[in-house]
């Protein structure tokens, strides 16, 4: 096929550039798609899958690893999927999913505070950064 580019002046009475216009204007009223969330993601060290829930919250402290990060702009929060580093900890190398207002890098490790909500898992306190072990 054959095709003819042609310029033709901004805002002219050209019929192709109003065509143009008007689905311009209606594609940025009515999106067809969603908008983009920026997921921040590092590999997981655990062979375990993500399992919703395996982890229980029951306001413990605990060492996590964060895989994944997503900030959920209508509720104002992080979801982050995290995997559980504390050797001693009966969830140790499981990975779930909990909510939080503060912010946590993946890949990086923190000694943290739950709350007792399973149903709606939060971080409450970042105690510190942990420090990655060289072998």
């Amino acid at each position: 096929m054959k095709v003819d580019i042609k310029w033709v002046a901004g805002h002219s009475k050209h019929p192709h550039n109003r065509a143009a216009d008007r689905m311009a204007r209606q594609s940025a009223q009515r999106p067809y798609n969603k908008p983009l969330a920026a997921v921040r993601l590092r590999r997981k060290l655990s062979p375990e899958s993500v399992d919703i829930g395996s982890v229980g919250i029951d306001g413990q402290r605990m060492t996590i690893r964060i895989v994944s990060s997503e900030y959920l702009r209508v509720q104002k929060l992080w979801k982050y999927m995290f995997e559980v580093m504390s050797r001693k900890s009966k969830f140790y190398g499981s990975v779930d999913v909990i909510f939080s207002e503060l912010s946590m890098d993946p890949g990086h490790t923190y000694y943290v505070k739950v709350n007792e909500v399973q149903e709606n898992p939060r971080v409450e306190k970042i105690y510190r950064e942990v420090k990655a072990k060289k072998e």
